[in-house]
C-alpha cells in the first residue's frame, strides 16, 4: 500500500492541531481510551468542547500555551494509502521545527485563517514548502463556519494566496474551505458549502499523485555502515547498509563507489526479510558487491555513467534557525550532508530573502533567527550532491554549531559553486613558463585568472634564494599571439594586502588573466601594517549569464556576461578564433573584431593612483616593485641636497595610471632603478613615448641607496647639462 507523508504549516492558532485531530477523530483512527482521556482532559481545562487538538499537542507546555512546539507524528490508514502525519508549530519562534517535519514530507497542508487572510508566517511557511521543495501544497482556509461559510470570504483569501504563490515555485495547489472545529470537508463534502465544487480533503489526500515524485533516473546510495559480521555463519559477508535515496539498484549492475571512483558489480540486495529483487527510495538495504574494494561511512555508491556532483563549493539556500548567532561571511561551521559530514566556511551571503515580498535583499550582511538567504560555502572535503530541485536526500544539508552542537541551519543546494571562492595561484619565473600556454587559453577565452610571481634571482638553476625584476616582459606578455596582460607590481608589505585585492578585483572586471608581481625579498619580508578596514573594501562581482541558447557573449567590444561552464556561450578551445557564440571561424574580420575586443578591454582598469613629488622638473625618478624602498631613500636624499628630480611610482604597470603617463611623456629623462640586465620597464616606458633610461643591477641583491644617489645624480646633471648646451 502506497505511502503518503504530509506536513501542516502556517501560522500560530490557524487550527492545525485541530484538523489533525478531527481527520484522525471522523476516520476512526482514535482508540476509546484516547477519546475519554482527551475529553476528560478538555473538562479540566474548562473547555466548552472536545479539544482534539489534544491529540497531538502533548507537551504540557502545549496544553498551558495553547500552541504547538514540537513536531507530532501521527499515523493512520485508509483502505486506498497509509498515512504519516508531521503537525508542525506556527509559532515563528519554532520555524526551525517546521522545517525538521516538512523536510520529508510529500505535501504540506497550510492553513489560513479565513478572518485573517495571510499573514507573514502563512507567508514564510509557504515559501518554506516551495524551497523544500514539497511537491503538493493544499491551501486549508480554515474557521469558514465564523464568516457564515461564505464564498467571498474564501475567494479572497484564495486569489491573495494565488498572487503569492505566482513567485514560487509550486507545481500543484489546491484550495479548501474547511472547518476543522466541526469536521466541514475534512473527511465528507459539506452541506455548508453548496458552492464548493471540489473534493474533500480526506478524498485529496487518498487520491493525489505521487508516485512520479521520487526520482528513480539517478542512482545515489549513501553508505551508512560497513556490515561485516564477526561469525562463522557469515565469515566472509561484507556488505554496505544505508538508505536508497534515488534510482534503482539491482544484482547485476554496475556501479562506481565515490569518491574513490572504482568501479564494481552489484552482487545482492539484501534486507532484514532476505534478498530482493532491486531497491528503491526509500527502501533500507544492504549492498554487496562482487569486489572487495575500500568502502566506508560517508561514501556514495552511483552509476559510472550517472554520478552526482563532487565538489568543495556549494551555492545553496539556508533557513537560519540559531537565537544565539548569526550567519555572516566567514563563519566556520560543521556541515552533515546524507552520510558525510565535513566543515565549511561561508565564503559569502549573496542576499537575504523577504518573506513577504520574495525581494532579494544584497545589502544584508548577516542572517539571524528565521531569515533566509542565498550562501556561497566551501568544504573541507568533497560532498557528492544534486540540485535539491532534483533530488531532496543528496541536496539538502544541516549545519552544526561545533561549539554548541546545536543545528543552526537547514540548506538545499542550489548548485555547485562554479566559480568557488576568489583564489589565486601562486609561482615564479619558471612557474611562469610553465604556464604560458594556460594563460593565453585564459586571455584569448577571456576567463578570469590571477598569478602571483614571486620574483627570484635568475633562472630555475641560479640565484633561487635571492630577488630580481626579471620577469617583467615574461609577465606582461606571457604568451603567443597579441597578448598584453594587466599587470600589478606590488612595492612594500601593505601592498601586497590591498594589490592582491585589486588584482582579484580586475581579473572579474576584466574578464581575463591577472598577474601580481612581487619578489623574494618581500615574500620572506615580515612586517607590522596598519590594521587595514575591511569596511572598505571594495569587492567587484562577477557578470553571470543563466539563459537560454542563443547567447552571443562575444559579440561586439563591450564587456558581457559570463556564462555557466558548459552552457550556452562556453568557449570551446581549439585553437581557433571564435565567433560571437565561441565556435570556430576562420573569417578574417572576425580575427580583426575580437582581437581588438581584447585589447579594448584593458581601458576597463585604468584609474590615477599614483605617487609623485616635485613635478615640476624636467628629471623623473620612477621606481616600480620592490625596488621602490631604496629608490625612495635615495630620492629623499637627493631631494634635500635640492637636486632637481621629480618622483613617481605606481602598482599599476599596465594599464598605466593615465595622468602619470601624459606627465611622464613630458619630461626630458626619466630614470627607471630595476633589477634586471635589460632594463625591461624602461623599454616598455619608451614604447608608449616616455624617454626613459634604467639603472641595472642583475646580481641577485636588493639595490643600495647610497649606490642609486651615485647613479641618479650623475644622470641628471648629464641630463642639466645637456638641455643646457642645447
Amino acid at each position: 500500500m502506497e505511502l503518503l507523508r504530509f506536513a501542516t504549516a502556517g501560522s500560530v492558532d490557524d487550527g492545525k492541531s485541530t484538523l489533525i485531530g478531527r481527520l484522525l477523530y471522523d476516520t476512526k483512527q482514535i482508540f476509546q481510551d484516547q477519546l475519554e482521556a482527551i475529553e476528560r482532559t478538555s473538562l479540566q481545562m474548562g473547555n466548552e468542547y472536545t479539544n482534539l487538538a489534544l491529540l497531538t499537542d502533548g507537551l504540557r507546555a502545549e496544553r498551558e500555551q495553547g500552541i504547538t512546539i514540537d513536531v507530532a507524528y501521527r499515523y493512520f490508514a485508509t483502505p486506498k494509502r497509509k498515512f504519516i502525519i508531521a503537525d508542525t508549530p506556527g509559532h515563528i519562534q519554532y520555524t526551525r521545527n517546521m522545517v525538521t517535519g516538512a523536510s520529508t514530507a510529500d505535501m504540506a497542508l497550510v492553513l489560513v485563517d479565513v478572518r485573517n487572510g495571510i499573514v507573514e508566517q502563512s507567508r514564510r511557511h509557504a515559501f518554506l514548502a516551495s524551497l523544500l521543495r514539497i511537491p503538493h501544497l493544499v491551501v486549508c482556509v480554515n474557521k469558514m463556519d465564523l464568516v457564515g461559510y461564505g464564498q467571498e470570504a474564501f475567494e479572497k483569501v484564495k486569489a491573495e494566496f494565488r498572487d503569492f504563490a505566482m513567485k514560487l515555485d509550486i507545481a500543484d495547489l489546491t484550495f479548501i474551505p474547511v472547518s476543522a472545529l466541526h469536521g466541514d470537508n475534512i473527511v465528507d463534502r459539506s452541506p455548508n458549502t453548496q458552492w464548493y465544487e471540489g473534493a474533500s480533503l480526506l478524498h485529496h489526500l487518498e487520491e493525489v499523485h505521487i508516485a512520479s515524485d521520487r526520482n528513480l533516473v539517478d542512482a545515489r546510495f549513501p553508505v551508512q555502515y560497513v556490515v561485516r559480521p564477526q561469525s562463522d555463519e557469515y565469515h566472509d559477508y561484507r556488505g554496505y547498509a544505508g538508505t536508497v535515496v534515488g534510482g534503482v539498484f539491482k544484482p547485476g549492475d554496475e556501479v562506481m563507489v565515490l569518491p574513490s571512483g572504482f568501479t564494481s558489480t552489484v552482487a545482492s540486495v539484501d534486507t532484514f526479510a532476505g534478498p530482493v529483487d532491486e531497491a528503491f527510495p526509500p527502501m533500507a538495504v544492504t549492498i554487496r558487491l562482487t569486489d572487495d574494494i575500500d568502502v566506508s561511512r560517508g561514501d556514495m555508491i552511483c552509476r559510472p555513467g550517472n554520478q552526482p556532483t563532487v565538489g568543495q563549493d556549494l551555492q545553496a539556500m539556508v533557513c537560519w534557525l540559531s537565537e544565539a548567532s548569526k550567519l555572516t561571511p566567514r563563519t566556520k561551521l560543521a556541515i552533515k550532508h546524507t552520510t558525510r559530514a565535513a566543515r565549511v566556511m561561508v565564503t559569502d551571503l549573496q542576499y537575504r530573502l523577504d518573506v513577504n515580498t520574495l525581494h532579494r535583499d544584497e545589502s544584508a550582511e548577516a542572517l539571524t533567527l528565521n531569515e533566509i538567504g542565498r550562501v556561497s560555502l566551501r568544504c573541507t572535503q568533497p560532498l557528492f550532491f544534486d540540485e535539491y530541485r532534483r533530488n531532496r536526500a543528496t541536496g539538502s544539508f544541516v549545519l552544526i554549531d561545533e561549539t554548541t552542537n546545536a543545528t543552526v541551519a537547514a540548506g538545499m543546494v542550489i548548485g555547485a559553486g562554479w566559480n568557488g571562492a576568489r583564489a589565486f595561484t601562486t609561482t615564479s619565473g619558471p612557474g611562469i613558463s610553465l604556464m604560458q600556454e594556460f594563460i593565453g587559453f585564459a586571455y584569448f577565452a577571456e576567463i578570469p585568472a590571477v598569478i602571483f610571481d614571486v620574483q627570484r634571482g635568475g633562472p630555475a638553476t641560479g640565484l633561487p634564494t635571492k630577488t630580481e625584476q626579471s620577469d617583467l616582459m615574461g609577465c606582461m606578455y606571457p604568451a603567443h599571439g597579441d597578448v598584453k596582460l594587466p599587470i600589478i607590481a606590488v612595492g612594500s608589505v601593505e601592498e601586497c594586502f590591498y594589490g592582491a585585492i585589486k588584482a582579484l578585483n580586475w581579473a572579474e572586471k576584466y574578464q581575463g588573466p591577472v598577474i601580481l608581481m612581487s619578489e623574494m625579498s618581500l615574500a620572506e619580508r615580515v612586517q607590522n601594517i596598519p590594521r587595514p578596514d575591511i569596511s572598505k573594501v571594495e569587492i567587484e562581482n562577477r557578470l553571470v549569464y543563466q539563459g537560454t541558447n542563443g547567447y552571443k557573449r562575444y559579440a561586439g567590444y563591450e564587456l558581457s556576461a559570463m556564462p555557466l561552464p558548459g552552457s550556452p556561450g562556453a568557449y570551446v578551445a581549439n585553437g581557433s578564433e571564435h565567433d560571437d557564440m565561441g565556435d570556430t571561424t576562420h573569417l578574417g574580420e572576425r580575427h580583426i573584431q575580437m582581437t581588438e575586443r581584447r585589447f579594448s578591454k584593458i581601458k576597463l582598469l585604468e584609474e590615477d593612483d599614483y605617487e609623485r613629488d616635485q613635478p615640476e622638473h624636467s628629471v623623473a625618478v620612477v621606481s616600480w616593485g620592490g625596488s621602490k624602498g631604496p629608490s625612495r631613500e635615495a630620492y629623499n636624499i637627493l631631494k634635500e641636497s635640492s637636486l632637481p628630480v621629480s618622483w613617481y611610482y605606481t602598482m599599476f604597470l599596465n594599464p598605466l595610471p593615465p595622468k602619470m603617463l601624459e606627465e611622464l611623456k613630458q619630461k626630458d629623462l626619466v630614470i627607471v632603478p630595476e633589477l634586471n640586465y635589460q632594463g625591461q620597464f624602461s623599454s616598455i616606458l619608451r614604447s608608449m613615448g616616455v624617454k626613459a633610461e634604467s639603472i641595472t643591477q642583475y646580481t641577485g641583491l636588493p639595490f643600495k641607496a647610497r649606490t642609486l644617489v651615485e647613479k641618479i645624480t650623475e644622470m641628471t646633471k648629464a641630463q642639466l647639462k645637456e638641455t643646457t648646451k642645447v
